[in-house]
């Protein structure tokens, strides 16, 4: 399955990774290679969304961030990264 990204997902991916980066380089490389595990886990549909029935899911990006995701005929589209609720003021 292609996995396409909007403009916006692709700010807020971008803009958590300057961030995690300005801490520590290895840790924005985990944070890139979890986030790319677990869409690929959604798309494979290993794993799950919050919303069983619904085309929308939530995935784990990694410790700190959700993302958005819509599978849409043949791809699936990552709509957007934010910092997760829980864990909001580690970010």
């Amino acid at each position: 399955m292609r996995v396409l990204v909007t403009p916006s997902a692709r700010a807020e991916l971008l803009e958590t990774v300057v961030k995690i980066r300005t801490r520590d380089r290895r840790e924005a490389a985990r944070f890139i290679d979890a986030v790319a595990r677990n869409i690929g886990a959604v798309a494979d549909g290993v794993e799950a969304g919050r919303e069983l029935d619904s085309p929308w899911s939530a995935a784990r990006a990694a410790d700190d961030h959700r993302l958005y995701l819509r599978e849409r005929r043949d791809a699936m589209w990552l709509i957007a990264v934010w910092p997760d609720p829980d864990t909001r003021d580690n970010v």
